[in-house]
């Protein structure tokens, strides 16, 4: 797999010379002999002819291709003066290549979409930690009348749980299966109903973690008011049920094996301007342990929130921030829901058309909202601090090289876990 990074400099360099152009191509001038008419005695060069309304974009099938070099510090994520396993290196050098292909075609106002990636993570030499990654989605943007609208989709993934996001220490691959549809109809003016569900499975790869795979169903209806053409209004509530196969729900028992949680929510949209947006969302949300079970009663109401600004106060600058507090099905603990939350900005300088640099930087917190079930509901609670630094740089059109860096330290059970990942890259997608 890693001869793809030979490929994609050789695309890249053919583009640079103008033969992988996504813009039109000028005519060759006139007089310049073509293939049809070149004299293979005359000294001049051959000119490569195209149609000129030719464009990467129109093909049917769009592919892309990225190749990764990098090292991390600290593979597993161990807490610092702790060893791996015997003969394993804490850190080592990686090589992550990866492609991908998209399609969408159209079949009156009906949208059809597929798209496909897959990529491996090679470590020099602790090849047992070497990982695959895959994604497949598909479905349809569809529309009826000129009032309904939604999107129908299922996909099937497989990837490497980020460090940060991990209950114990290790290589956790998790394995995602979903499908979800979503529709909005507008009733009468500016008033619309929106009704969205689905169905995910989850399993995750190590011992722990695996506690909380899930088989999830979710069902949620509201109505939506568009106060003009910058603001918008929604009122949704959710209802979802969570069952974890891999527990045994019994009396006393801490962790559940069946979960409902309903979420009571109000978003509000406003566009101030082509530079400045915000999205904020207010809600309540109720996890509750299936009485049925345990004969625990409900936990109380837990207020919740989200809220994104994104700015950009000139043409160099972008600045995005977020903040959010959100209960949701345990991933990066062992309980029965998770409560999380989470504080970021992103700053982005762009230094010319084709350079720009990105900071970033985050906390988040992950606990247990549980208080009706007896004893402790939570195991493994953790807190985790990403600083990020990337530099992109755009060759070509198609092509883009990248320098990043990362810093997660991960807090778990009194023990701090730092990791440092740095990578370079590059990006080939000529569309």
């Amino acid at each position: 797999m890693r001869c793809w990074f030979y490929m994609v400099m050789g695309a890249a360099l053919l583009m640079k010379c103008g033969y992988a152009s996504g813009q039109e191509l000028a005519p060759p001038a006139r007089g310049t002999p073509t293939a049809a008419t070149f004299d293979w005695l005359s000294p001049s060069s051959l000119t490569m002819v195209r149609p000129q309304d030719f464009n990467w974009s129109q093909f049917p099938l769009l592919l892309n291709v990225n190749e990764n070099a990098g090292y991390n510090d600290n593979i597993l994520g161990l807490p610092t003066g702790q060893n791996g396993p015997a003969h394993q290196l804490r850190g080592d050098s990686f090589a992550q290549t990866g492609v991908g292909a998209s399609t969408r075609f159209y079949s009156g106002a009906q949208s059809f979409f597929a798209d496909a990636s897959y990529g491996v993570t090679n470590y020099t030499h602790d090849i047992a930690y070497d990982t695959h990654r895959y994604s497949f989605d598909g479905g349809v943007d569809w529309k009826v009348g000129s009032r309904c609208h939604g999107l129908l989709e299922a996909s099937v993934a497989q990837q490497q749980m980020p460090i940060e996001q991990q209950v114990v220490p290790g290589v956790n691959n998790v394995q995602t299966r979903s499908v979800t549809e979503t529709g909005e109809c507008r009733a009468v003016g500016d008033l619309g109903f929106v009704l969205n569900s689905g169905l995910l499975s989850t399993t995750y790869g190590s011992l722990i973690n695996s506690l909380n795979n899930l088989d999830a169903k979710h069902v949620q209806g509201g109505v939506d008011y568009t106060l003009s053409g910058l603001d918008k209004l929604q009122f949704l509530t959710r209802f979802t049920d969570n069952r974890f196969p891999n527990r045994t729900a019994l009396p006393g028992v801490l962790l559940v094996a069946d979960m409902q949680q309903v979420d009571y929510q109000l978003f509000y949209n406003r566009t101030y301007s082509e530079k400045l947006s915000f999205l904020a969302m207010l809600g309540l949300s109720q996890p509750n342990v299936n009485s049925g079970q345990t004969g625990q009663k409900s936990d109380p109401l837990i207020p919740v929130y989200s809220v994104v600004l994104n700015w950009a106060p000139s043409t160099k600058w972008t600045i995005s921030a977020t903040a959010s507090r959100i209960v949701s099905a345990p991933t990066s603990i062992v309980a029965n829901s998770q409560l999380t939350n989470m504080q970021g900005a992103t700053l982005v300088y762009h230094w010319t058309p084709k350079f720009n640099l990105q900071l970033g930087l985050s906390r988040s917190t992950y606990d247990a909202p549980q208080t009706a079930v007896s004893g402790i509901a939570s195991y493994y609670a953790n807190s985790a601090v990403t600083a990020s630094f990337k530099a992109l740089y755009q060759l070509t059109p198609f092509t883009s090289a990248s320098a990043s860096f990362q810093h997660v330290s991960r807090e778990s059970l009194g023990l701090s876990a730092p990791a440092n990942i740095s990578m370079v890259g590059l990006n080939f997608r000529p569309y």
